[in-house]
């Protein structure tokens, strides 16, 4: 390698270091914060789905496994008649966890089926929503439930989630640029005035795509129209924690604009702007997904880092795009770059490979779900920005000494693969994570309940491995494996098999031996997410054998 070469990687070393410092700052400040769930479930509601009661009841409750953000309008309940029989405030509860709604007196004691649609939104942002029935004297049938969504607010969703992220990139690689562009006491000045507008642009369009991209989450989440979002934005974005979030990354993205419009400042250093937007970055992880992964410390870390170096990337080149004919040396300038390049590809392969395992967590989650799926194309689109890039750096660069075309037509087709990638993060992002929907077999092994006073003890030493596929909402196969204590096969006569909820009642399922220690169900019926208690009641020599174990149906 060249000295010219090693002194460029030096220097884009140093001018990356402080980015990198920011965001080891974002790590601490994120330490102390409490572990999160996965993604909000709903685990419970009374009355339970599909029950059917001898008289209506006063409200009903629903319980999520952590705490979600509600509307007024979160919960509605309609009776038989299909009209709405519940009072227009829902009461919140334990955190946020719990939301209760009150039905109006004398208008929800008909008999007949009532239909309960929910609709919140989850800590990373995602709007939930669902319905079931109960039955009050007898079963009449749900009524028809119309959302009236159209399809236009998911996209302008999506098309706020594409312009906050490219804006925000650009802006960011503008201003990385504009530092890099000759030397700390002597910058590329004709560089800087160029990039400046683009920095300028660039985070006003970022802050313009959150804040459309917010107006769609309080339409979703409100199950209003666009137009009618609009004037909900300023009364229910500040009170929930995603709306606040969305609020901050917008005005820290308003405030790089700012910093970057004023010339004097820009002339003398890009670094408020960058830092500014940087924190809108930071801010944009603290709202999605990484916020509810296990391990929240990493997760939040290593996709504020992940973000951090994909828009030093992809909106370097960008940058470099427009710059590059400008530059007093480009030579100089698209080797700088490409020294940077190679540190921040690394950064992304790493952070990127955390942020995936917190996400996916397994090989069926990343091939089954539509998460899984959406990044394994996202992983593909940036490989084909590394072999682009690698190209540049090692045949194009070279010959910009003698032209610049080359590589400006190189970085043309490089800004096209990045805006489609982009495009798959802006669907990917609004997607829950294959670790909230993917589900796998669940396992467990068991002792035999202790026998009751004066029954034969033979028993306490038997062992019941189990197991429960796919443990999710809806049919699954469960298969039991009866077992001495010192792991061989225990033979038994007869085997029962009962499954219960919360507010649901234990019921028996089909059993269908197998061998004579070995028996399962299949098609077992567990229609609700939450926790399920199997109870297995198995007779050997005319002595019964308990078992029970709890199943986390997601």
């Amino acid at each position: 390698m060249t000295r010219q070469h090693w002194r460029a990687r030096r220097r884009a070393t140093i001018a990356f270091s402080p980015l990198v410092a920011l965001l080891t700052v974002s790590l601490a400040l994120i330490l102390g914060a409490a572990p999160a769930g996965a993604h909000a479930t709903l685990i419970a509601t009374t009355p339970g789905a599909d029950a059917l009661l001898e008289a209506a009841p006063d409200q009903v409750e629903l319980r999520f496994d952590e705490p979600v953000e509600a509307r007024d309008d979160a919960v509605r309940v309609f009776g038989p008649d299909g009209e709405r029989v519940d009072r227009p405030q829902v009461e919140v509860a334990d955190g946020g966890a719990t939301l209760r709604a009150a039905l109006e007196g004398g208008r929800g004691d008909a008999e007949g089926t009532y239909t309960v649609a929910w609709r919140v939104t989850s800590e990373d942002s995602h709007t939930l929503s669902g319905s079931f029935v109960f039955h009050v004297g007898t079963r009449t049938g749900a009524v028809d439930l119309d959302d009236g969504d159209d399809g236009s607010t998911e996209l302008a969703g999506g098309i706020g989630r594409w312009l906050g992220f490219a804006g925000t990139f650009v802006a960011v690689g503008a201003a990385v640029l504009a530092l890099i562009a000759g030397g700390a006491a002597d910058p590329d000045q004709a560089v800087r005035r160029r990039l400046r507008p683009l920095a300028v642009t660039g985070a006003l369009v970022g802050a313009a795509g959150v804040l459309l991209a917010l107006v769609a989450s309080v339409a979703e989440s409100a199950g209003r129209s666009l137009p009618d979002a609009l004037s909900l934005v300023p009364d229910l974005a500040p009170d929930g924690r995603t709306g606040q979030l969305a609020l901050a990354r917008a005005g820290l993205a308003l405030a790089a604009a700012g910093a970057a419009a004023i010339m004097p400042l820009w002339r003398r250093t890009p670094w408020p702007a960058l830092v500014l937007a940087v924190g809108s970055l930071v801010t944009a992880s603290l709202a999605g997904h990484a916020w509810t992964a296990p391990s929240r410390a990493l997760a939040v870390a290593s996709d504020a880092v992940h973000l951090g170096a994909v828009a030093v990337w992809i909106g370097g080149l960008v940058a470099l795009l427009v710059a590059l004919r400008r530059a007093a040396d480009p030579v100089r300038l698209s080797v700088r770059f490409s020294a940077l390049a190679l540190v921040l590809v690394a950064l992304v392969a790493a952070s990127g490979a955390i942020s995936g395992l917190e996400q996916v967590r397994t090989l069926d989650g990343l091939t089954s779900t539509s998460y899984g799926q959406l990044l394994l194309a996202k992983v593909a689109g940036v490989a084909v920005l590394v072999a682009i890039g690698w190209a540049n750096r090692t045949r194009l660069v070279p010959l910009v000494r003698r032209s610049v075309a080359p590589l400006t037509r190189s970085l043309r087709v490089e800004a096209v693969v990045a805006g489609a990638v982009l495009a798959l993060t802006a669907a990917l992002v609004h997607q829950p994570p294959a670790r909230a929907t993917s589900a796998g077999p669940f396992a467990i092994t068991v002792t035999a309940e202790p026998a009751e006073a004066g029954a034969d003890d033979a028993g306490l030493d038997a062992v019941l491995d189990a197991t429960v596929d796919p443990a999710r909402a809806g049919s699954n196969a469960i298969h039991l494996y009866f077992l001495e204590g010192d792991g061989g096969p225990l033979a038994v006569d007869a085997v029962q098999v009962t499954a219960a909820t919360t507010d649901v009642p234990a019921r028996r399922l089909p059993v269908t031996p197998v061998t004579t220690d070995h028996v399962s169900v299949t098609g077992a019926t567990l229609p609700s997410a939450g926790t399920w208690t199997i109870e297995v009641t198995a007779v050997r020599t005319g002595s019964p054998l308990v078992f029970s174990f709890e199943v986390p149906i997601r």
